[in-house]
């Protein structure tokens, strides 16, 4: 890796800690779960009713839902700048996945 950079594999362990939760709940006969974890969701089975878990995809430039996914056994993982950034001392905003050759 160039001088400099870094590799973060925390989506990596987010992903993998929703995997367990999710077997770890049906080892213990749960049919039916929706797991968040901050941007991941994993759904165990669909929702009691037998229907699709509804998961809204947060719009970056609002409060507003760009959209909504049905899921069931499935994993939803989203990532925004708008929840994961940080700004420098001159006010440059800079959000958690960067160009290493612009910053």
């Amino acid at each position: 890796m160039p001088k400099g950079m870094q590799l973060d594999l925390g989506a990596v362990g987010k992903g993998y800690t929703a995997d367990l939760v999710a077997e770890v709940l049906q080892t213990h006969g749960v049919q039916s779960a929706l797991i968040n974890l901050g941007g991941n969701i994993q759904a165990v089975g669909s929702r009691p009713d037998g229907s699709d878990w509804r998961i809204g995809i947060r719009a970056p430039w609002g409060e507003d839902n760009l959209g909504v996914l049905e899921i069931s056994d499935a994993a939803v993982v989203t990532s925004g700048g708008y929840e994961n950034y940080f700004e420098d001392k001159d006010g440059n905003i800079y959000w958690h996945i960067l160009d290493p050759s612009t910053g």
